[in-house]
């Protein structure tokens, strides 16, 4: 009961903080920007793909009237536009949704409050409910109350409370938690019951990433990775036959079933299309149509002044785009993107495939205990343990929760690559990377039965959040947000900074940190290498935000503030970059050891038996070592 009564407070404040930025102007408010042909932005935008949905036929949404806001997302935003249009025309009026007269309409009374309302229960329904079910994962093994009442509950409420994914959803107007929500979803799926050899829940996980992909295409960033865990699922899953052939080409049969999946999800949601297009078109050229809708090369090698390297690299004096050819750039975008995304996704091929030892995450002491009072666990009962028994210890993870910390680490790292190097990007796409990095507040190390929060990753995630919104500090400009921004950034911060505490054996309530005896020289001299590098990028970042405050720009140079804003922010995902293909190169080799035995793990593969345990009993001074 008490439980559920947090996990409500929880939500509800995620909540209150949405509906509190959900006031402020959306983009494009009566017109603000004036910059384009258009009226409005991505407010518009959507409120004209929920118009055209309603009322035209389903073979002239791609195609109709592209110069005002046409329709550039998958079948599964353009269903759901149809669904949101239906309902604004039964509850708002049909007067928000009428074809051709109701472009630039707003209604701040009546149809704000409704397209924000769409956005928040999606948001509720997909994104939250996937950061609730993430984040069980890892309490399963937080036996404490301190583990349950506070790291948990702050991990949730960090994940639920980024500023740059509420400012750009429920500030700046977009749907983006329907995307992130669905890819969080299929990585909790493509990772859970690992223990259990089961390859369902892959075919489930990978059901819900095709689902990611139709309804935004940017979630193409987690592609590659996802596609190659997978691969490595497909080896590592054992088939249940007695013939050698069979086994053999048992990957084979498991690619297959990944390919029905996703080839039936995608023909589920394109086949409309297909059956209700014009009779004089040809299937292809449905199919050609829509795509190059979703993917439109030819607005150039980025949008507006994003913070990645193409933009950074055509800033005088460089101005990489006057050099080279249209025809070239998409080429050396390509071959970098892949030079950034191809090694992760490597090393996340080699966690999926690795089958690992049978392995008992036990404490030796706790192995012992268990063989002297009989009977013993049923899988020792021979000698012999032929199943795996759960960690008695807080704080430790099961092999699941080892593929699922690296697939986030292997997604977030393949999300910067792709943002800092591919073709044609846009700066809110850096929300990919923000999604599965935040989650990962929920499996830091917990040496000591406690979150330690001065450790390396906490430190760096909580600042990338707030160096993420820092980066789109420029649209949130135009769109007026800026008081939100501020006082989004100052809540998290707060949050941040509060510690959780843990009740020490006197009852009393401490801090707790992680002794220095904890940490090997090497690791020390990480952990205080990046801190610098964060505080000194943070300084950085305040300066900017004065310098602006206090000095115009000069005329000659009317752009020089965003131009520096991109500029030092694609330095900082670079460093993003690295530190995130660092951290997943540690947690693969922790999953290795894992499942191979390492780090104080009893293997058992049936050559270890009872005598092999009790012949530590004999020595007097290792009996009272462990006990």
């Amino acid at each position: 009961m008490i439980d559920m009564s947090v996990k409500t407070i929880v939500s509800c404040f995620a909540i209150i903080v949405r509906v509190l930025v959900g006031i402020h102007p959306h983009s494009g408010q009566g017109d603000d920007h004036g910059k384009m042909a258009a009226y409005g932005g991505d407010f518009e935008a959507q409120r004209h793909w929920m118009e055209i949905t309603l009322h035209l036929p389903i073979s002239d949404w791609y195609s109709h009237d592209l110069d005002y806001w046409g329709l550039d997302y998958p079948p599964l935003t353009a269903y759901i536009s149809y669904i949101c249009g239906w309902m604004s025309d039964l509850f708002v009026g049909s007067e928000s949704v009428a074809l051709y007269t109701s472009r630039g309409y707003e209604d701040i009374e009546f149809h704000k409050p409704f397209m924000r309302m769409t956005v928040l229960v999606l948001d509720l329904v997909i994104y939250f409910s996937a950061v609730w079910a993430i984040a069980s994962r890892k309490r399963d093994f937080a036996s404490s109350s301190f583990l349950r009442t506070s790291s948990y509950y702050h991990g949730i409420i960090l994940a639920l409370i980024q500023p740059a994914i509420i400012l750009i959803d429920h500030g700046h107007f977009q749907y983006n938690t329907v995307a992130l929500g669905l890819s969080l979803w299929s990585f909790h799926y493509m990772t859970k019951d690992v223990d259990e050899n089961s390859f369902r829940n892959c075919i489930a996980g990978s059901i819900l990433f095709c689902l990611a992909l139709n309804f935004k295409q940017m979630t193409l960033y987690y592609a590659i990775p996802v596609f190659t865990y997978l691969l490595g699922r497909c080896y590592s899953c054992e088939f249940s036959s007695s013939s050698s052939t069979i086994a053999t080409i048992a990957p084979v049969f498991q690619v297959l079933k990944l390919g029905i999946a996703v080839c039936g999800t995608f023909g589920v949601l394109w086949c409309p299309f297909l059956i209700f297009r014009d009779q004089a078109t040809s299937v292809r050229s449905v199919v050609l149509n829509i795509l190059l809708r979703l993917f439109p090369f030819q607005r150039g090698l980025f949008e507006g002044k994003v913070s990645n390297i193409w933009f950074a690299l055509s800033v005088k004096p460089l101005s990489i785009r006057s050099r080279l050819s249209a025809e070239t750039l998409p080429k050396y975008a390509t071959f970098l993107t892949l030079l950034m995304v191809v090694p992760p996704s490597i090393l996340l091929f080699v966690v999926g495939k690795n089958k690992g030892k049978i392995v008992v995450k036990m404490e030796e002491k706790e192995l012992i205990r268990t063989v002297q009072k009989e009977p013993a666990h049923p899988s020792l009962k021979d000698g012999t343990a032929t199943t795996p028994i759960k960690s008695q210890k807080s704080g430790d993870m099961d092999r699941s929760s080892h593929h699922l910390l690296c697939l986030l680490w292997g997604t977030t790292t393949s999300s910067l690559g792709f943002f800092l190097a591919s073709y044609q990007v846009h700066e809110k796409s850096i929300l990919l990377a923000l999604s599965p990095l935040s989650v990962l507040l929920f499996f830091r190390n917990t040496k000591n039965e406690a979150d330690v929060k001065t450790d390396t990753e906490y430190i760096f995630i909580c600042w990338f959040s707030i160096m993420t919104v820092w980066t789109l500090f420029p649209l949130i400009q135009t769109d007026r947000l800026v008081l939100a921004y501020w006082s989004c950034i100052a809540m998290f911060s707060l949050v941040a900074t509060i510690k959780p505490c843990n009740a020490s054996r006197n009852g009393s309530s401490t801090f707790v940190a992680q002794r220095k005896s904890d940490k090997v020289p090497y690791d020390r001299l990480e952990q205080l290498t990046i801190q610098a590098i964060l505080l000194l990028s943070s300084i950085i970042m305040l300066a900017l935000h004065g310098l602006e405050l206090i000095v115009d720009a000069p005329r000659l140079l009317p752009d020089l503030y965003p131009v520096l804003w991109s500029l030092f922010g694609c330095a900082m995902y670079i460093f993003s970059w690295i530190f995130c293909s660092y951290k997943l190169f540690r947690s693969s080799v922790a999953a290795y050891q894992f499942e191979n035995g390492s780090d104080n793990c009893q293997i058992m593969n049936g050559s270890t038996n009872k005598h092999n345990v009790n012949s530590s009993l004999s020595d007097p001074q290792e009996k009272k070592k462990l006990e």
